[in-house]
């Protein structure tokens, strides 16, 4: 949908508003066809009301309020399409502005805290270089640097109520002029009514005196309403209720450093922190703590969002009344934490929180954090200092260190790498890491490692880091023999920090090798070689073999090596009794390593081939192919032969095997010359369907039948017409169809039969040669070809204006939807 689509069908769907109603709409529809189109929805209808125009003005005849709708929808749709330009292009920024990707959207939580270190870590290495990239960059392609607090107003973890029905009104809610406040009693008295508190206050319900509920909470009207009832109506107060039915709307003014500066008009069930959602929250620049909420005759409320992010329920401090002021200004003290704790982000600070404060924000410190040193960045003047603070000394003392607008604090975390350790590995019962002292020995370790019975005792080696060289490795060999005979001995060498010992298993020392079989068996595959393997047990280990194998017929290929001189395959053919032993060799026919088997089928071994007759036949049904080539005579003769009511020219062939389909046959003459082309060699699966005889043939296509016959005959595009013997295609044309009609090609005459068979007209010079018509036939009547030619002369194919046009008006309906469905919002 372009940009200006929306208003225009906005100014049409106003002059056509008397009739067109909204029950002519289906919501669903109309919400599918805004989403296929790229729009949100919510969001269209959010932009409208937060500009003003509620259902109303969609009815007005004030030419000034058109304008206006109108001019706000194309602001709308210029504001949708570019954001979309935007997401899509995903500009990639690594210089020292932090994007909302980098950090993970920089929602704590979800992986916030490695984005960000990142991302400033990657600004320290990049300092100069990216100074130059920024002036390169324009405003609109430079994204927000977030701090803490800010996310809520971008994330949706905050909501704009737009009516009443949105969210229900809190007891603490403060009831002014336009409230419509429902008063409900039950029990033994049931009485509901609805009242909307005037202009000056109050609600008077009919014979009562008035209730001035204005300035009062809802549960503050409750206990007012409660008292002045009673005397008219029996009720408990379990069986009394005030609450509000639809809220009052508010003029809300927001402005300073947020996302867009405006007027709103919201539900005043919104408190100033859903009223920031409307202007996108407080900007980059922008402050999350010293918020003001400014109203006439009132002295300021200052919103902080750290207290309501820690305690929700103070946000009913500050409900909104008509024509309140909220004011963002700039944040003065920002500081970022990064490293060791549970939530690394940019904070906002007041003049007199300091690094514990920061701290707390950030969620705490990670078990593994150092407080000994913990490095604050700070800029002073034109060049940085660093700073090291030790967090334990100042918790012992109770006392804070001040931090500065700018500053970055560094929380480091403890090394991984554990000092008094020694790993041992390979043929030992419990490898893994021991504890090592200063007189731990080789044999110490190996004695609480307990070596497995595989392990191979000739030698041991330790891994050691270089003497001289501390990224090298030395390998030394070790005794273990002699370790286990003589501890204590030199090879039973004291242990560093970081040793390493690796035992070795007999098997890490042979080659793994497999046998082979392929064939006829049920399991076929590798199996690993064992010298205790026979013929026999391999058959048997790969399921046995199948019914078809050939006993008689075993080939297994040897490998033959020999030392220094080139391989060689060797063969032999082995017949095996129904034990699966080897003639003459008492079952003991041993494999060697690399061996391959392979079982033969037994020659033209095949399990039977079915073939179908179906229809009229004597016995239709299945039946086996008899030889491999069966034909369509001898099918027919094994059902029985056809029927009197056979139409054999009519049959059909249908072929399953490749996925071939339909085959187009003569069967009657097949039938009559069995040693003609038409009789077909039958393949597995088969079908051969003969159906009964058709006296019927259709006409269809471009002939004068919709002039001659009523629609009832005409409706489905055909007529049906007795078979005649002997008669060809224009024949029919002209005696039932009325003729060929003007937009008729002759040279696309074709007939059909019963069995697919598709005859044309034929030409021979002067005169043309009609197909014949069979029973069952169909007759079809083709199209010229219509062409247009343009100025130059040349030909251009036919515009398709039905199709245009309804394509547009399928547009044009569905942005006709759009506006009911903005409509029908309260």
């Amino acid at each position: 949908m372009n940009a200006c689509r929306l208003p225009i069908i906005l100014l049409l769907w106003i002059a056509f508003a008397p009739s067109v109603t909204a029950q002519q709409v289906n919501e669903t529809t109309i919400l599918s066809e805004l989403e296929k189109r790229g729009y949100d929805p919510n969001r269209v209808k959010q932009e409208l009301l937060i500009r003003g125009f509620d259902e109303s003005a969609f009815t007005s005849a004030d030419p000034v309020v058109i304008g206006n709708l109108k001019k706000a929808a194309s602001d709308i749709v210029k504001v949708l399409d570019e954001e979309k330009k935007a997401s899509a292009q995903e500009v990639k920024d690594s210089d020292n502005i932090i994007s909302p990707k980098e950090t993970g959207n920089m929602t704590p939580g979800k992986g916030a805290a490695t984005g960000f270190q990142d991302a400033v870590s990657q600004s320290e290495k990049k300092e100069n270089t990216n100074s130059q990239n920024k002036q390169e960059r324009t405003g609109a392609e430079q994204q927000e640097v977030l701090t803490y607090g800010q996310h809520i107003f971008r994330d949706k973890s905050l909501v704009l109520f737009r009516t009443s029905a949105d969210a229900k009104a809190a007891r603490n809610y403060v009831l002014g002029q336009g409230d419509k406040v429902s008063i409900s009693i039950w029990g033994p008295t049931q009485e509901n009514f609805t009242l909307e508190i005037q202009k000056d206050g109050y609600i008077q319900p009919t014979g009562l005196k008035r209730f001035y509920l204005a300035g009062l909470t809802v549960d503050q009207a409750k206990e007012l309403m409660y008292a002045g009832l009673r005397g008219k109506y029996f009720f408990e107060k379990e069986n009394f209720d005030v609450s509000i039915a639809t809220a009052r709307t508010v003029n809300v003014n927001i402005v300073g450093e947020v996302v867009q500066n405006g007027t709103y008009n919201i539900s005043a069930v919104n408190t100033a922190f859903n009223a920031l959602v409307a202007a996108g929250g407080p900007n980059e620049i922008g402050s999350v703590r010293k918020i003001q909420l400014l109203r006439a005759g009132s002295k300021p409320k200052t919103l902080d969002v750290y207290r309501f992010l820690q305690d929700p329920i103070s946000s009913y401090e500050f409900y909104l009344s008509e024509n309140d002021y909220i004011h963002v200004p700039v944040a003065e003290k920002i500081v970022t934490v990064l490293g060791a704790v549970n939530r690394p982000f940019r904070y906002e600070l007041l003049p007199n929180e300091q690094l514990a404060e920061v701290l707390a924000f950030a969620g705490g410190l990670k078990p593994g954090a150092l407080k000994k040193i913990i490095r604050v960045k700070r800029m002073e003047g034109d060049s940085i200092r660093i700073l090291d603070v030790d967090l334990a000394a100042l918790e012992e003392s109770k006392k804070n260190f001040p931090l500065f607008h700018g500053d970055i604090i560094e929380v480091r975390e403890m090394e991984d790498m554990i000092k008094n350790q020694v790993l041992i590995s390979g043929g030992v019962e419990t490898p893994g890491v021991y504890a090592l002292t200063t007189d731990t020995r080789f044999s110490d370790v190996l004695g609480k490692a307990k070596l497995t019975q595989n392990a191979v005792t000739d030698f041991a080696y330790l891994f050691r880091k270089g003497a001289v060289n501390a990224k090298m490795t030395d390998y030394l060999q070790i005794n273990l023999r002699q370790v286990i005979k003589n501890p204590g001995s030199d090879w039973d060498v004291l242990l560093q920090p970081g040793d390493s010992i690796a035992i070795y298993v007999g098997d890490q020392f042979t080659d793994e090798t497999f046998i082979k079989i392929e064939g006829a068996v049920r399991n076929p595959g590798q199996f690993r070689f064992s010298p205790s393997l026979r013929l026999k047990d391999l058959l048997l280990l790969a399921g046995g073999v199948k019914r078809e194998a050939a006993l008689d017929r075993i080939d297994v290929y040897r490998l033959q090596l020999e030392a220094n001189k080139t391989t060689r395959v060797l063969a032999a053919r082995l017949t095996l009794d129904e034990k699966y032993d080897v003639a003459g060799s008492m079952g003991e026919y041993h494999l060697q390593p690399f061996d391959q088997v392979f079982v033969r089928s037994a020659p033209e071994f095949e399990l039977q081939r079915n073939i179908s007759v179906l229809g009229e036949v004597k016995y239709p049904g299945t039946y086996a192919l008899l030889n491999e080539n069966m034909r369509m005579d001898a099918l027919i003769r094994e059902s029985g032969g056809a029927t009197d009511e056979a139409f054999l020219r009519g049959a059909t062939l249908a072929r399953g095997m490749d996925n071939i389909g339909y085959v187009i046959i003569d069967l009657e003459a097949a039938l009559a010359n069995p040693g003609s082309h038409e009789n077909i060699i039958l393949q597995d699966g088969d079908v051969i369907t003969i159906p009964k005889i058709s006296n019927i043939v259709t006409i269809t296509g471009a002939t004068k039948s919709q002039e001659l016959y009523p629609e009832k005959i005409t409706s489905q595009n055909k007529i049906q017409v007795s078979y005649r013997k002997g008669k060809h295609a224009r024949y029919y044309i002209d005696q039932f169809a009325g003729g060929l009609s003007k937009d008729a090609s002759v040279g696309r005459i074709a007939v059909i039969d019963a069995s697919g068979k598709v005859t044309k007209v034929r030409n021979y010079l002067l005169f043309r040669k009609y197909p014949e018509v069979g029973p069952g036939a169909e007759i079809r009547v083709g199209y010229k070809e219509k062409k247009l030619k343009n100025d130059g002369g040349k030909e251009k194919k036919e515009i398709k204006w039905g199709e245009i046009l309804s394509n547009a008006i399928t547009q044009a309906t569905a942005v006709l939807s759009l506006i009911l469905l903005i409509q029908n919002v309260k």
